[in-house]
């Protein structure tokens, strides 16, 4: 658990006095831009604490008449009489609910005055290192269940994938097709989660990857010879569906290479927008009550940044089987 940290004369780091509220809110739509789970997803803004999801849990299902069912006054014997008065049958339809909980990210940056005074900060240092910050939290929270998340965000999409069997490793694919002979074909291998996914009812609209993804991707081509990535106004496209390549630390390469499904599943409630407060009364406390900073006595202030955001996968069941709406194509070596 960090409390020690600190803005220190022999650090890097940057802070600020005050931050504006138009700052504010450029960072949280910085924020957003700056996670691939944020822009991929259904974004939307709670308007209470829980917000309740209704998802189909069982299908209904239909009859035909054939006239071969014993009914009053019917004789059983599939003719057109006895379809005329052939008992319907009765069908239900069973629902469930989906509860999206906030929970809250926050950070306190404790800053001495006599630093803050002899600094010669930028708005924009602060301002894209919260940005990645948060982002980076965010993705890895929702991508992979990873950095402490509370226990209402669940296993993250990449688990719950694998848990569900919509996973392939690098290499899986190459079988199905006819060119790539020689070693892996990853071309192939998306092409075949795409149609592992679409096999159990799921549309892929999009994909989510690590830092450098578009690079090894300019070298792959599809059967005709043809890139399989394309660059449109600054925005890549894999098969025609958008790639997001996460930049900012919060994707663990050695669990997934590729993450992709129906982001229109993935639900995301921002309770709060950022805010920040600077505080030069508010001394900090580690978890045994120790005092660790003292911004009066110290002469300094601490700044805190606050946001709240749950999200939930509110999934229907599937005609074809699906069970969930995301799939991973993993690296070779990824634990099991």
């Amino acid at each position: 658990m960090a409390y020690n940290d600190r803005v220190e004369r022999s650090g890097t780091s940057r802070t600020a006095r005050e931050i504006p509220e138009t700052v504010a809110k450029d960072i949280l739509k910085d924020v957003v831009e700056d996670s691939a789970a944020l822009q991929l997803g259904k974004t939307f803004r709670m308007p209470a604490y829980k917000h309740r999801m209704r998802v189909l849990k069982a299908f209904a299902d239909a009859f035909w008449l054939n006239g071969v069912t014993d009914a009053p006054g019917g004789a059983g014997d599939g003719s057109q009489a006895a379809k005329d008065s052939a008992m319907k049958q009765t069908t239900k339809l069973e629902w469930d609910n989906v509860y999206l909980t906030p929970e809250e990210i926050a950070v306190l940056v404790p800053v001495p005055d006599a630093w803050m005074d002899d600094s010669d900060l930028a708005w924009e240092e602060i301002k894209s290192e919260i940005r990645r910050a948060f982002a980076k939290k965010i993705d890895l929270a929702i991508l992979f269940g990873d950095g402490n998340v509370p226990s209402t965000f669940g296993v993250g999409l990449t688990q719950a994938a694998v848990t569900a069997g919509n996973t392939l490793t690098e290499g899986d694919g190459t079988s199905e097709g006819t060119w790539g002979a020689s070693g892996n074909d990853l071309a192939l291998d998306i092409a075949a989660l795409g149609e592992l996914m679409a096999n159990k009812g799921y549309d892929v609209n999009g994909f989510a990857s690590g830092p450098a993804f578009d690079w090894r991707l300019l070298r792959q081509r599809d059967a005709n010879g043809n890139p399989i990535l394309n660059q449109l106004d600054g925005n890549f496209s894999l098969y025609g569906r958008p790639l997001k390549m996460v930049t900012n630390g919060g994707f663990d390469k050695t669990e997934a290479t590729l993450i992709t499904g129906d982001w229109e599943k993935l639900v995301i409630g921002i309770r709060q927008d950022i805010t920040f407060q600077v505080f030069d009364q508010a001394p900090i406390f580690d978890t045994s009550g120790n005092l660790i900073y003292n911004p009066m006595q110290q002469d300094g202030k601490v700044l805190r940044a606050v946001m709240r955001l749950g999200y939930a996968v509110p999934n229907h069941v599937k005609v074809l089987g699906g069970t969930f709406p995301f799939a991973v194509l993993r690296p070779e070596n990824a634990s099991s």
